[in-house]
């Protein structure tokens, strides 16, 4: 049986499977399970699934998608462009957009009933009623340094077209930094600009589960939030605020950059920390399972005392599905505090695979 990079295998000996990720040679591949873990197997011992099976998983009922006439009668809506930004405000309405007012990055492959295969549009989404002034880094691979990749300006509520890139190009457009600043002719407060680092899961890009249908483009696509209007704050208010207590007010702000990257909080009292393991170790070919929930529950315990330490009101973490051992070890540390509450986070955004953690005041470890 020959495989390839993106097959869906099951194992052949014990329950469970994923995705073919690496072709280590003709007899073994290395395949990562649904909790990220990258699994070095020998073909023999897999199953690949079906094609028609697959098939019909990647089929998607027509009723998903907008339908013609509805395309159309939306395109009516729209005023004549003649620049290169493309209104997305009748979309918001005619599919009652379910998306928070913010800025995304939107990866929208052009076989939308083969979502895992083929190029991929690349869109920057403003969807806020400010214009938006964008700049948008890349980290190079190789170097690590960070490489200029476009920058612009987006009137409110429009899209603006980056690139189209093969699979082969999915690496490259996984790590980086996206600045700017939001303007209007209006408005009772200054928004804070936005600067955010962003670092996007490779394995997402093979699983169908990742592509949503978006109501503002009308296609299934791959959205990353870069931030939501709601967090960015009031410049002027923020500003009055460091004055009256500089001080205490740098202090925590620094200390927070240091435990925490502008990525992962969310606000200025919620962190966010993705424990899958591609998101922590480089290298995952070479650790055991037991090595990989060692690193994610010491970075699990490092980042809730980092948000004890900073007196943080709550903090989610992402943990995965997988067999329910890195979840079931999470809930015993927690337990170990008094003055913690923790539950499933809201489906709606996390699926079922993240724990919500609030800190109460003063929160004490029983040792």
């Amino acid at each position: 049986m020959k495989l390839n990079i993106g097959d869906k295998v099951k194992f052949l000996n014990q329950s469970g499977g994923g995705v073919v990720t690496k072709i280590v040679s003709s007899q073994m591949v290395c395949v990562t399970d649904n909790d990220g873990f990258e699994i070095p197997t020998l073909v023999n011992e897999l199953v690949k699934i079906d094609a028609e099976i697959k098939s019909a998983k990647m089929f998607h009922n027509e009723a998903d998608f907008p339908k013609e006439e509805t395309l159309q009668k939306i395109s009516e809506q729209l005023e004549e462009e003649t620049s290169e930004f493309e209104t997305i405000t009748p979309l918001r309405k005619a599919f009652n957009n379910p998306m928070k007012e913010g800025v995304y990055l939107a990866f929208v492959p052009h076989e939308q009933r083969w979502l895992l295969t083929g190029n991929v549009d690349i869109y920057l989404l403003n969807f806020t009623k400010y214009d938006l002034i964008f700049s948008l880094f890349l980290s190079d691979i190789e170097t690590e340094n960070f490489i200029g990749q476009d920058y612009s300006s987006i009137p409110k509520h429009s899209k603006i077209f980056l690139e189209t890139i093969g699979r082969d190009g999915i690496p490259q457009w996984s790590k980086g930094v996206v600045q700017a600043l939001f303007h209007t002719n209006e408005d009772s407060r200054v928004l804070n600009p936005l600067n955010v680092d962003f670092k996007i899961n490779g394995m997402r890009f093979l699983k169908e589960e990742s592509y949503k249908m978006v109501p503002v483009l009308g296609e299934k696509a791959l959205v990353v939030n870069l931030g939501e209007i709601s967090t960015m704050g009031d410049f002027l208010k923020s500003s009055s605020a460091k004055e009256k207590d500089k001080a205490g007010t740098q202090g925590k702000s620094s200390l927070l950059k240091e435990e925490f990257s502008d990525r992962q909080l969310i606000g200025k009292n919620h962190a966010e920390i993705d424990l899958h393991i591609d998101e922590l170790a480089d290298d995952t070919a070479s650790l055991s399972p037991e090595e990989m929930l060692k690193i994610q529950l010491r970075h699990f315990e490092k980042a809730l005392d980092a948000a004890i330490e900073n007196h943080l009101e709550k903090i989610t973490f992402i943990h995965g599905v997988g067999s329910g051992k890195l979840k079931s070890e999470i809930a015993g540390i927690l337990k170990q505090y008094e003055g913690l509450h923790w539950f499933d986070a809201p489906m709606s955004k996390y699926g079922v695979g993240a724990t919500e953690v609030l800190i109460g005041q003063n929160p004490v470890k029983n040792i």
